[in-house]
């Protein structure tokens, strides 16, 4: 059957327990700091937002944004985004990942030994949190056989990307929300994602390509929703417009919200349009089943 897009215009190792409270949803546990990725080199953190009731419960995989080279950190508005869907019934899971930052002047929040890696570094480290997530999802009230994904800009870049590469059932993604993720880094190449890839595009194409979700698509990827706006001076209109067209001729399941004669990015477009938060959020119910 033939699927189509829906285009919507708009006018630690020891962890520790801590409780959010987002506005008008219920209050979720918060698990601060357990280690899911750990080498001699690095341990990853994740932070676990567990809704009230038993379970189990579908999880999220929430993935900030913040560039290549200069990440954001799991604690920022992130934390409030994984409070309120959790709110809406999901176990959300929100990991740090390696970065090309600079090991002497990491980001803020960020340890430096996470910084200095080239891709597909930071895409292999989400994979790996939804392969943790699985193993570990008895643990966590949660039903590993539905795990979805919610990035915010680079993290929708991430997050699309782990709902197409690896394994399904088991390292990749069942379903994705992408909120301004650039699917072609070889369209506009720029400082933070050369120095993430490593070399320039002329120099090594394959690599640029490996890390844009619009090459590496395929049949059996996860569904995307995917929002944006035509005036987006980081990921342009043409950009989602071409990833959406190649969704289509796969057939694989899409909705894409572009905000015609808008101009904003990523988080900033949910603020001034909430009806995106609320089509992610069906989004993800929709395809996880709760």
């Amino acid at each position: 059957m033939r699927r189509t897009s829906l285009l919507l215009v708009p006018i630690a190792l020891v962890a520790t327990i801590v409780v959010v409270a987002p506005p008008a949803f219920a209050t979720p546990t918060v698990i601060i700091g357990v280690i899911y990725k750990s080498t001699p080199q690095y341990s990853l953190p994740l932070d676990i937002y567990l809704p009230p009731g038993p379970g189990p419960f579908p999880a999220v995989v929430a993935v900030h944004g913040g560039g290549f080279s200069t990440p954001g950190s799991r604690s920022g508005q992130i934390a409030t985004d994984a409070a309120n869907l959790a709110g809406e019934g999901f176990v959300v899971y929100v990991p740090d990942y390696r970065a090309s930052c600079n090991r002497k002047r990491p980001p803020p929040g960020y340890d430096p030994t996470w910084c200095g890696y080239k891709s597909p570094a930071s895409a292999d480290d989400i994979r790996s949190a939804v392969q943790w997530v699985r193993d570990n999802a008895a643990t966590y009230q949660t039903d590993g056989a539905r795990v979805g994904l919610l990035g915010v800009s680079t993290g929708g870049n991430l997050a699309n990307l782990a709902g197409i590469l690896g394994t399904p059932g088991q390292d990749r993604g069942d379903v994705v929300v992408s909120w301004s993720g650039d699917g072609d880094l070889t369209a506009t190449p720029n400082a933070s994602s050369r120095k993430y890839i490593g070399c320039d595009f002329s120099v090594c194409p394959d690599k640029w390509h490996a890390a844009s979700p619009t090459s590496v698509v395929t049949v059996d990827s996860a569904p995307l929703y995917l929002s944006g706006s035509e005036f987006d001076t980081l990921v342009p209109f043409s950009v989602e417009q071409a990833e959406i067209q190649r969704y289509n001729d796969l057939g694989v399941q899409n909705q894409w919200h572009m905000l015609y004669g808008v101009q904003c990015h990523a988080r900033t477009c949910v603020n001034k349009y909430p009806v995106i938060w609320t089509e992610s959020v069906a989004w993800l119910h929709q395809w996880l089943g709760y």
